[in-house]
């Protein structure tokens, strides 16, 4: 065998380790991209809930919400379910869909 067959041989070998270790630290490095993703999705989902749950809390009394009410309740509920959020926070946004808006 050629010199130059056998460098190039363990050149290419040589690429092939690298190459498998960038893909494989490439799949760990997305994996743990996506937890961090998905923890912090379901915390902001915990914290909007508990927001809707306050804002609920102060518009279950009464008879009639302002337009303003509705509206950022809503907007908390929308973001909530993107989030994947639902039961509770769906209960309550059905409950505030009932109320009469006044203004």
């Amino acid at each position: 065998m050629d010199i130059w067959q056998e460098i190039f041989r363990h050149i290419f070998e040589l690429l092939l380790i690298v190459t498998n270790a960038g893909v494989g630290y490439l799949v760990y490095y997305l994996k743990k991209k996506d937890a961090h993703k998905d923890n912090a999705s379901k915390a902001l989902a915990l914290l909007l809930r508990r927001e809707m749950n306050e804002l609920y809390q102060n518009l279950k009394e009464k008879d009639e919400i302002t337009r303003d009410e509705y509206n950022e309740f809503e907007e908390l509920y929308n973001v909530y379910h993107f989030l994947g959020g639902n039961g509770s926070g769906t209960q309550m946004y059905n409950k505030v869909k009932e109320k009469e808006i006044n203004g």
